[in-house]
């Protein structure tokens, strides 16, 4: 169910794309506009959470980045494990925003 847009949120979104990515001209360009809305997203949420964990588990960010990336492609090497409470927590967040982002895509 979380999955699923709500009316709110596609309201939302057109919103946004309105003031952020200018006025649709049409299907082919709102359909452009969404895909670079998805990759701003997808981009901010790999990069930011990279942080994050380079935060929470004082890693590398090239080891942080790299971690991101295997949880958000559902590879999951497993090299890299959170070590604490705080960063599980937040690696469980991350690969559930981050499935279901990779998923509406």
């Amino acid at each position: 169910a979380l999955l699923l847009p709500s009316k709110w949120l596609l309201s939302a979104a057109k919103l946004l794309f309105r003031r952020c990515l200018g006025p649709s001209g049409g299907p082919d360009a709102e359909r452009m506009q969404l895909i670079r809305l998805a990759g701003i997203l997808a981009a901010s949420l790999w990069l930011g959470s990279a942080c994050a964990f380079q935060l929470l588990e004082g890693w590398s960010f090239a080891r942080a980045l790299f971690f991101c990336f295997m949880t958000f492609t559902t590879v999951g090497i497993g090299t890299d494990v959170p070590s604490s409470l705080a960063s599980g927590l937040a690696a469980t967040a991350y690969a559930y925003v981050s499935l279901s982002l990779s998923v509406g895509l």
